[in-house]
């Protein structure tokens, strides 16, 4: 009896491991390379890859102690096919001690209009405090506008006057929900955004940085535009009870809006990566891109011409959302031309439901 019920056991076992084996590669790059036009559930599937990549290791390590010589090699194959996903996950690149003198710093942050999320009874933004203290040559802004709007009370006189003196060159992006502050000339070149893509903004500025000059994009792609409840559902799935009733709910109306949500932003992706093609020199883009690394629309801005900050001078697993137990890493800084990231940081602050994050560049 109990060798029929150990067998069990280990036949039910390498199903598992096997059905985990299969999804992770397809969580890996299935959401890369298939559109989401033609299907979404590979970008879905994507979104869950820092998930399959700890169980991989969980399947391989559980094959170590039963002996399972075939489940060990299957993992170990899978773990070498899924590498470079891991390594997107997770690079592993030493700091760099100082800054460079010829460069320049970026931090992109998505403020979510100033309003506080972890203390609504501040009377001061503190979102914008850690702008201020921040000490970036270049600030881009999400989900803000202006410095004085009427859609938060937040912003003191006293923070837009210290703004105002720190960055002399500010573009407001009046009805399009970007912004930056520079403390270096800025140019804001022309921009055109096509209609019927949901929450969908970018803009665009060449920063002239004495002899040199760099193009930045700031953009902010398609949300899922997930309502309170539907955010709550993925919130609440801690048991296998809530898992269950979640997926019921992700049937129905989630899936839907996630599906819309990837085929929005692959056609904004396509909209930056044609503006993008038809510039010369050294140029960044970054924002709230609302995906992860190695999705369909990050891939598509990338190319194979831009390198990720992140990537290049970051270290270990990177969350920059930190909402509704969400915590996915959906803000990049990408660049190409004569340009090295040299460092990668975020900051801790959870005024906004992102993190901000920044990098420090040289030129070569």
């Amino acid at each position: 009896m109990m060798t029929l019920l150990s067998k069990f056991y280990r036949i039910s076992f390498y199903i598992v491991g096997i059905i985990i084996i299969v999804l992770s590669i397809v969580s890996a790059y299935g959401g890369q390379y298939i559109n989401p036009n033609v299907t979404a559930y590979p970008s879905i599937l994507k979104l869950a890859f820092p998930l399959f990549a700890i169980l991989l290791l969980v399947i391989g390590l559980i094959s170590l102690v039963l002996r399972s010589r075939f489940m060990v090699i299957m993992s170990i194959v899978a773990i070498a096919v899924c590498w470079l996903a891991i390594k997107s996950i997770c690079p592993l690149n030493m700091p760099v001690a100082e800054d460079p003198d010829d460069g320049f710093s970026l931090l992109d942050y998505n403020v979510y209009y100033g309003i506080d999320c972890e203390c609504d009874s501040s009377d001061y933004s503190r979102s914008m405090s850690y702008v201020i203290n921040s000490g970036a040559d270049i600030v881009c802004l999400q989900e803000q506008y202006a410095l004085e709007t009427k859609v938060n009370d937040k912003f003191t006189k006293a923070q837009i006057d210290s703004l105002r003196m720190i960055y002399p060159y500010i573009v407001e992006g009046n009805s399009i929900d970007v912004m930056m502050l520079s403390k270096y000339p800025v140019e804001r070149l022309p921009v055109e955004i096509p209609k019927g893509l949901q929450y969908f903004f970018y803009d665009a500025y060449k920063v002239t940085l004495g002899e040199r000059s760099v193009t930045i994009v700031n953009l902010h792609l398609s949300s899922y535009d997930l309502d309170v409840e539907e955010r709550d559902v993925v919130e609440d799935m801690r048991t296998l009870e809530e898992v269950k009733q979640g997926a019921k709910e992700f049937k129905s109306s989630l899936i839907a809006k996630l599906s819309k949500a990837f085929r929005m932003r692959a056609k904004a992706a396509e909209t930056i990566r044609n503006y993008i093609d038809e510039i010369e020199g050294e140029v960044v883009v970054c924002g709230d891109f609302n995906d992860v690394v190695d999705s369909w629309s990050y891939r598509t801005i990338a190319g194979d011409d831009m390198k990720d900050a992140y990537l290049e001078a970051g270290f270990g697993p990177l969350a920059t959302y930190n909402a509704h137990n969400l915590y996915f890493n959906i803000d990049h800084i990408l660049y190409r031309g004569k340009l090295k990231a040299v460092n990668f940081g975020k900051g801790n602050i959870k005024s906004s439901d992102h993190y901000p994050i920044f990098a420090n560049f040289a030129f070569y």
